[in-house]
């Protein structure tokens, strides 16, 4: 039986090294994904401030346009009137 018992302990080495190895690849894949998680975390930051440019700046032009728009409607306003 002396046998069996230094099996079972090389077996387990072997497995304590290949549960280390697991755990050290686990804790690499969690690194990474941490980082990928934080560029996309400033990526969403960044496209949530171009949105927010965007948007004012499409306010902006809607105002001017409607601004233009308005003076148009006068002026024909004033044409029709004097006609």
């Amino acid at each position: 039986m002396s046998g069996y018992g230094s099996f079972t302990s090389q077996g387990g080495t072997k497995n304590n090294r290949s549960f280390h190895a697991n755990l050290l690849e686990l804790e690499e894949d969690i690194a990474e994904t941490r980082k990928e998680l934080n560029f996309c975390k400033k990526e969403v930051q960044i496209l949530n401030t171009e949105r927010t440019t965007v948007l004012e700046m499409a306010e902006t032009k809607c105002i001017d346009i409607e601004k233009y728009l308005s003076k148009e409607i006068h002026y024909l306003e004033e044409l029709i009137s004097k006609a």
